[in-house]
């Protein structure tokens, strides 16, 4: 629905990134339809989709968020501000060629999430970075879909990432959904076994 902020949760290979390239168009379903804001039809140019391998352009920090924007008037003030959320004002002049891992995936964060989108997803947001690059970059994640409503489906196999950003979660295994509904239930209250298990394995 419209607005939510949803997480894919589950093992490796499970089918998270599977479904949540089908719902960016890169894949097509063999069965079944996808339906958002109960319309069958997704405009597919008011999406962003971040896959988990990220990339960036031979050119500075701060030119790869311009080409985040559909238009650069669309304010040097609202780059500025990506680069803080995220982290890496002090890296803006820098070529991103030059930056680690982490330093990377917040650099891609910050140009999909500095552009307007009714729905964004993101595969696996914060696999490369560290504590403190995880909270900055799930505050702005929250952040973003409070100010824009934008609806944000992230893929993670992290309970704890999970708890602290979703409204909803889907956990998943064998290209199966085994349990969805709101995000404590399914992280503090499981039902099934498999899940369970799956969060038994983790300290939240």
């Amino acid at each position: 629905r419209r607005g939510e902020l949803v997480g894919f949760l589950g093992p490796n290979g499970a089918g998270k990134t599977t479904l949540l390239r089908m719902i960016a168009g890169i894949e097509t379903p063999t069965r079944g339809k996808i339906y958002y804001d109960n319309e069958s039809e997704i405009d597919h140019l008011k999406v962003s989709y971040m896959p988990q391998q990220t990339y960036l352009f031979d050119t500075t920090v701060k030119k790869n968020i311009i080409l985040g924007l559909d238009k650069e008037t669309e304010g040097l003030q609202k780059i500025d501000r990506a680069l803080e959320y995220v982290g890496m004002e002090r890296f803006a002049d820098k070529n991103a060629l030059e930056l680690s891992g982490g330093e990377s995936q917040r650099v891609a964060i910050a140009r999909l999430l500095v552009r307007k989108r009714n729905l964004i997803l993101m595969d696996e947001p914060t696999s490369s970075t560290d504590i403190a690059g995880n909270k900055l970059i799930s505050d702005y994640i929250k952040k973003v879909n409070e100010t824009e409503r934008s609806t944000i489906i992230f893929v993670t196999h992290n309970p704890a990432l999970a708890g602290k950003i979703a409204d909803e979660c889907v956990f998943m295994m064998n290209g199966k959904i085994i349990e969805s509904g709101q995000v404590n239930a399914i992280i503090h209250s499981p039902k099934s076994s498999e899940l369970m298990n799956f969060v038994e394995h983790w300290k939240i």
